[in-house]
């Protein structure tokens, strides 16, 4: 039977009805609909600062400047099953305190993405902390950043080392905040800082950073920091000494790439694993 343009938005307008109609019989039934790909209304917000609690929790039960071990991943990205390896990995040990991402959970900034990254995330049954990668810079991907895990740059203290945390994403955020990261780093009085940022700021890293850039990131880590973390690399994690100060990158779990890093109260000691 043909149907005419008018019986069919008679059509639609009688099914929206409808559906309206059951929404207000069954207030707890629901659609869940993506109204557009580009949505930022999130589920979950605040998960740094949340987990930030429950690991100031496990360091007052283990009292504060023991050794510990975290682990380390980063550029999850589509690799959905290898991610849940690493997961499966990291909940296989008991001496873990807590785990430590940076960047990269998504393709293209979508918050769907961030939705499907952290329903394999969170089954971690350690707390963990988020850097924003490159990747999650795009779309919207910073407003669901920000609302779903907090500020892109940021710092706290674990057992008497200050971790920091600096959004390096000069094509996707905009020029770095250099002076966030030598004021922040020149007014922690720890002994021991360790540096997160998903990008490799110590080279050009593909033309991405001038050599102004990189002499000021350099100084910067060698002035007040003990350990520089990367992700971005994929394919392979490296490992360079640069001015005394020991710079790691983190290949993707796609890959097969994670890391352990473990502190005794006065060094750190990496080690970059393999599945």
């Amino acid at each position: 039977m043909k149907i005419t343009r008018k019986k069919f938005i008679k059509k639609m307008g009688l099914t929206i009805a409808n559906s309206l109609l059951t929404g207000l019989s069954f207030p707890n039934c629901f659609i869940d609909m993506e109204y557009s790909p580009f949505q930022t209304n999130v589920t979950h917000s605040n998960l740094n600062q949340l987990n930030l609690m429950m690991i100031k929790q496990i360091e007052q039960s283990k009292g504060f400047n023991q050794p510990f071990n975290i682990a380390l991943f980063s550029d999850t990205h589509h690799y959905f099953q290898e991610t849940e390896k690493v997961v499966h990995l990291i909940n296989a040990r008991d001496d873990l305190d807590f785990a430590i991402i940076i960047g990269d959970i998504t393709d293209i900034g979508l918050l769907t993405e961030f939705e499907w990254s952290y329903d394999i995330i969170k089954r971690l049954n350690i707390p963990y902390m988020m850097a924003i990668g490159n990747h999650d810079c795009l779309s919207k991907g910073i407003d669901i950043y920000e609302k779903m895990f907090g500020s892109l740059n940021y710092t706290f203290n674990y057992m008497g080392v200050e971790f920091i945390f600096f959004n390096n994403n000069n094509w996707e955020s905009g020029y770095p905040d250099y002076n966030w990261l030598s004021t922040t780093s020149s007014q922690i009085k720890a002994d021991k800082k360790v540096l997160f940022s998903h990008i490799n700021n110590s080279n050009d890293a593909y033309n991405r950073f001038t050599v102004a850039e990189i002499n000021r990131f350099n100084e910067i880590v060698h002035e007040h920091f003990s350990l520089v973390i990367h992700g971005h690399a994929h394919v392979n994690s490296s490992y360079v000494l640069i001015d005394g100060i020991p710079r790691y990158e983190i290949g993707s779990p796609g890959y097969g790439h994670y890391m352990i890093a473990s502190y005794d109260g006065d060094s750190f000691e990496v080690e970059r694993c393999r599945f």
